[in-house]
């Protein structure tokens, strides 16, 4: 499969459509950066500081679900944006995020709230109709979701009112990413190996974002992460943030020069998709465990 450069424009077009009016000229606080390495999770975040520049979006202030003791002191003002993290862990796959913005809806009640596109899977759905309850009670908040699924999933237990559905917040790099137009050929099997991993499609020696970590960059996030969680100093605590930014910068940049070299993508990964697209790649789409991939192309493409 590869998609026509005017419908992968198309779709950017309605992410900037579907999220931009809420946060457009704002002031917001951007939470649950990831302090992890899944380039899915940090091409996100790129795509969303891309989205803000394009919006006008002034960054407050930023957490990960490392610091947050401070944001709850903190006094934002009512008219301040918080915005949650996209990504595909709204559920019960991933507790502490969720439980991130669940405390967020508890401790600012009087603020606009954005959680940014997420797939949504939940093991047990008795969790989702107890969660509702926080959900359902505030009084200004948005939820998108980059499938049908998850909209009709959330829908059962959560007002329509508070649910949009848009693409991937990475769909902002379309057109933003330098492309190696060197000569590329073969097919990287990209698989992977984590908690919605699925044998159907497993494959010996397969990639996966692991693969290009290094110890070095190991290093670097075992920096950052311990400046964020134990430094009380503001200098210190934006010093981490600077490491972390640099690592993001750098693995993007590692990610982007490894899809180079192949011609074609075949990947149960959702942003190994997204990556293959963004780069005009041949794409082979697998699915997760729970059908991720599938329902977000169904959505989009």
């Amino acid at each position: 499969m590869k998609l026509d450069k005017l419908g992968v424009q198309s779709v950017k077009e309605l992410l900037i459509q579907n999220v931009g009016p809420p946060i457009k000229d704002k002031r917001v606080v951007y939470v649950d950066l990831p302090m992890h390495f899944n380039i899915g999770d940090l091409l996100i975040e790129e795509g969303t500081y891309k989205f803000f520049e394009l919006m006008n979006t002034v960054i407050v202030d930023r957490y990960t679900v490392h610091d947050l003791d401070s944001l709850w002191r903190k006094d934002l003002g009512a008219e301040t944006v918080i915005v949650c993290h996209g990504g595909g862990n709204f559920g019960d796959l991933y507790a502490s995020h969720q439980e991130l913005r669940l405390d967020v809806i508890r401790n600012f009640p009087d603020n606009p709230i954005i959680v940014l596109p997420q797939s949504v899977y939940y093991q047990n759905e008795d969790q989702l109709e107890k969660e509702s309850e926080y959900l359902e009670s505030h009084d200004n908040l948005m939820i998108y979701v980059r499938d049908r699924r998850s909209f009709h999933l959330l829908s059962k237990y959560i007002s329509e009112a508070k649910l949009m559905l848009s693409p991937d917040m990475a769909m902002s790099l379309y057109g933003e990413l330098n492309i190696n137009l060197n000569q590329s050929q073969g097919a990287l099997i990209f698989r992977r190996t984590d908690v919605e991993l699925t044998d159907e499609f497993s494959f010996p020696g397969s990639f996966d974002w692991k693969n290009l970590i290094s110890a070095y960059d190991k290093s670097l996030m075992f920096s950052a992460r311990k400046a964020i969680l134990e430094v009380e100093s503001a200098y210190w605590r934006e010093q981490a943030y600077r490491i972390r930014d640099s690592l993001r910068k750098r693995i993007i940049k590692k990610a982007i020069s490894k899809f180079s070299k192949y011609e074609t993508i075949d990947s149960d990964r959702l942003h190994g998709v997204i990556l293959s697209i963004l780069l005009d790649k041949d794409t082979v789409c697998r699915d997760n465990s729970y059908g991720k991939i599938s329902d977000y192309m169904t959505s989009w493409f």
